[in-house]
Parts: structure tokens; sequence; C-alpha cells
């Protein structure tokens, strides 16, 4: 797919230098501006590291919320202002039996809230 996009540049590039009007050699050249480009790479780099890896490593799965009005499914359910939050330790076993990040999510829980690790 990435050597798909050669022949199309090495195209674009023939045509403009056939087809576009020629720089007026009287205007002064500007200096560029490296400071921008190198911030500019960075960027899209990291973008790019970012988007790729993250796909592999499951970086971008997020937990799921559940709601329901039946309280069977849930114990040691807390009310405060009017919000029903479900106990921290259903969390940290719902969140158990799901993917990598959940997992992850659930060690987090277990550290901070239950306190120590497995």
């Amino acid at each position: 797919a990435f050597f798909l996009s050669i022949p199309i540049s090495v195209l674009s590039f023939v045509i403009i230098a056939l087809f576009a009007p020629p720089r007026p050699s009287t205007a002064p050249l500007r200096r560029v501006n490296v400071g921008g480009y190198l911030i500019l790479v960075t960027a899209l780099v990291t973008l790019q590291v970012v988007l790729s890896r993250g796909e592999r490593m499951d970086w971008f799965a997020s937990a799921e919320i559940r709601g329901t009005e039946d309280r069977l499914p849930y114990f040691d359910t807390q009310q405060v202002d009017g919000v029903t939050w479900q106990s921290p330790l259903q969390t940290y076993l719902e969140m158990m039996q799901g993917g990598k990040r959940e997992r992850e999510l659930a060690a987090t829980l277990r550290e901070l809230v239950l306190g120590g690790s497995p």
C-alpha cells in the first residue's frame, strides 16, 4: 500500500513541472523556518507512533459503562447525591473479566481503592 503512492507522486511532479507557470526569478527566496519544520516533523512522527503502536497495544480500548434499574446484578451499591454507584469491588470483578485495557484499569483500581496488589 505504501509503494502505491510512489508512482502517483512521480506523476504529480511531472504534471506540475510541465504545466505550472515558472516562478519569477526576481522574487527573493524566503528562509526556511527550521524551528517550525522540526516541530511539525516531531508532532507528525509522534502522532504516527501513537496511532500505529496504539492499535497493536490496545491503547484505544475503552471500558464499557453499563447501567440498569435492576438492583440484583449489583451488591454493595452506594447512593451519593441521588446517583447510585456500584461498589469498587464489583467494578474490579467486572473489569477483570474484560480485555487487556480493562484488566489494566482493574489493577489500578485495586491499587488505588482496595489497597495492595494481587
